[in-house]
């Protein structure tokens, strides 16, 4: 990022780089603020075209976000973006890990194997999985992925059974803090649609993934594993 990109992205509320594209979540100009939650400051350095630019992000007085230029040099690193915080909440980072990245398809470079076992782990709790969707035969929660983030499904537009359901970028709506879904009339069209469409195919989706294993002694162990 430039100067200018860099007091655009990480100082100025809700501007981003996403705003013209669906093919991204974000677009809010929240998330790159996001580690004022947890630290009052972070260092951050840009490379771009062998120039290695570093900055002090930190908030005043006010709590508003402010950028200070420490130095600038020559780098053979190539073009990126990286930025440091000091936490001490290195268990609760752990846990979340676990729950936001289950329902990534790639996983970010994660420095702890335990970390990536648990995610992997997570990742086979359903029993049922199909292209876009997963559940337990157990009531429970329900949630909405789109773009690899997990939204809550309320009560009543979901099966009532533990379980996840996928869509496009776009298909739904979230408020602006991307914490929960905005119910508007697409998301409601969005979320009954999908849940209508797994309730009528409810029966041939079972004796699909039982009809996949290749001896009898294979489904009738997959049978055994999903009573």
């Amino acid at each position: 990022l430039t100067k200018q990109e860099m007091k655009e992205v990480f100082i100025i509320f809700f501007e981003s780089t996403k705003e013209d594209t669906n093919d991204f979540i974000g677009s809010f100009g929240i998330g790159a603020k996001s580690f004022f939650s947890i630290a009052e400051s972070a260092i951050v350095h840009s490379y771009q075209n062998g120039t290695k630019s570093s900055y002090s992000l930190f908030t005043d007085e006010d709590g508003l976000p402010q950028m200070a230029s420490l130095m600038t040099c020559h780098t053979d690193e190539q073009d990126g973006l990286e930025i440091i915080v000091n936490t001490n909440r290195i268990d609760e980072f752990h846990n979340e890990a676990v729950n936001v990245y289950r329902w990534f398809d790639k996983l970010p470079l994660i420095n702890s194997a335990t970390v990536v076992a648990e995610i992997e782990e997570a990742k086979k709790s359903f029993k049922f999985q199909g292209d876009d969707f997963g559940f337990n035969m157990n009531t429970g929660g329900a949630k909405a992925i789109m773009g690899g983030v997990a939204y809550d499904i309320p009560h009543g537009y979901c099966i009532g059974l533990e379980s996840y359901l996928n869509f496009e970028i776009g298909d739904l709506s979230v408020n602006p803090g991307r914490e929960t879904l905005s119910i508007d009339d697409k998301t409601r069209d969005a979320l009954y649609a999908k849940r209508d469409d797994l309730i009528t195919n409810f029966k041939q989706i079972l004796d699909d993934i039982i009809d996949a294993e290749e001896t009898t002694f294979l489904k009738a162990k997959k049978l055994e594993y999903f009573n």
